[in-house]
């Protein structure tokens, strides 16, 4: 599949991010101990152009292996894979089957004590996703100390085969029926409750999701899964089409892909403002372990979309759509638990929808502003959001609003 599309998508050719480029810090997963067991180590990436996997997953809240002041000798001397967390030793053994040297993991290659190095790699979050060849997404694991890899577990079995691939003795393949595998497994894992991971995979050129059923392959051209079904992609031009009720049906739903997603015009019926504020009505849904990264989750996204628009980011809000965006409400619902957390810690202005957490949120209308006869009755005198850091699409320390009606 990776190569498949790496080769002949022209799509995804073109899509290919300029700067391929391995981020500061990799594990290199060809690495072997003087008894040529496995031996994965850190090392830096030196702005060299090489391929690379990064990996998208739960944390779970787990106190897992990361990178910090006290680890990093023995990572960059290398570990035995069975002192890896499962999630991250099973994407280890991925890339290591996807013939690629290097995979990014954000727990092993971001110092998790220094808020300096952090600060200056959460910058970088584009360029890591978009950079990537692919995403490997833990899809069935909800922490770190899960494990990709599932027993799958089979109903009747109808008809058992021989896999004659060399080993003794020789191993047989059960043929199941298709009742057994859940609609697109990729949509509906719990990766997508996960804060983070929606930026992970809306930037990534590639998924390879790893569900407990079944994997499945997703680039921009379409997804397909190891029994064979394939569909096609739709790009964003065609939801021009639809409008966007159908956009946010398939955004919400369990057919609309992601890879490409913020590459593409919106069209006549959909703006990026319009793609933006329903991306904000997903990401309210999701969970954060740390309620500070509202802003740095999303920064990356924010990031591409500067790029594609030129326009200037005020804490979760857009220039252009100001008077829109300012028109967020919130709903009752949502998890409970994630509802029940009181948020001592500034996270954006008031009017911002950042400065809320634990409800979901929506905008005005559904419609695009073109369609909805929505019409301003204020104008912006004045905006400022300062940021905490070097990224200005991160985390903010304060900020202002003057409008005139």
């Amino acid at each position: 599949w990776l190569e498949e599309c790496y080769e002949h998508h022209k799509d995804c050719q073109i899509e290919r991010h300029t700067g391929d480029r391995l981020p500061t810090r990799v594990i290199d997963v060809a690495t072997s101990d003087i008894n040529g067991m496995p031996c994965p180590r850190l090392v830096d990436g030196k702005g060299r152009s090489e391929k690379f996997a990064a990996l998208s997953y739960c944390w779970g809240g787990e106190s897992i292996l990361t990178l910090n002041a006290q680890t990093e000798a023995e990572l960059r001397a290398g570990l035995p894979m069975e002192q890896f967390p499962p999630t991250l030793r099973d994407a280890i053994i991925v890339t290591q089957h996807l013939r690629l040297k290097y995979l990014w993991i954000d727990a092993v290659c971001i110092k998790q004590d220094s808020a300096e190095d952090w600060n200056i790699e959460a910058t970088k979050m584009r360029d890591i996703y978009k950079g990537a060849i692919v995403t490997i997404a833990a899809a069935a694991a909800s922490k770190s100390s899960d494990g990709i890899f599932r027993h799958r577990t089979v109903g009747r079995t109808l008809c058992k085969l021989p896999w004659l691939n060399g080993e003794s003795p020789c191993p047989t393949v059960s043929l199941r029926s298709g009742s057994e595998i859940r609609q697109d497994p990729a949509r509906s894992s719990l990766i997508h409750t996960r804060a983070w991971t929606l930026q992970e995979t809306l930037l990534a050129p590639r998924t390879l999701y790893l569900g407990s059923h079944i994997i499945t392959f997703e680039c921009s051209q379409g997804q397909i899964d190891e029994s064979g079904r394939s569909t096609k992609g739709m790009a964003i031009r065609a939801f021009s089409h639809y409008g966007l009720e159908t956009f946010q049906t398939f955004l919400t739903g369990y057919t609309f892909f992601t890879q490409g997603l913020v590459t593409t015009p919106g069209g006549l019926s959909m703006t990026y403002y319009d793609l933006w504020r329903e991306i904000i009505t997903q990401y309210s849904k999701r969970h954060l372990t740390k309620v500070s990264d509202t802003l740095p989750a999303l920064a990356g996204l924010a990031n591409d979309f500067n790029h594609v628009t030129g326009d200037k980011y005020f804490a979760g809000l857009w220039m252009g759509d100001i008077i829109r965006s300012l028109c967020w409400m919130t709903f009752p619902g949502g998890n409970s638990a994630k509802n029940t957390r009181h948020v001592n810690e500034y996270l954006a202005p008031s009017w911002s929808w950042a400065s809320v957490y634990g409800l979901p949120l929506g905008f005005y209308g559904h419609e695009s502003t073109e369609d909805s006869g929505f019409k301003p009755l204020a104008e912006v005198i004045g905006i400022r959001a300062a940021p905490a850091g070097q990224d200005p699409f991160g985390r903010v320390v304060d900020g202002e609003l003057v409008l005139r009606a």
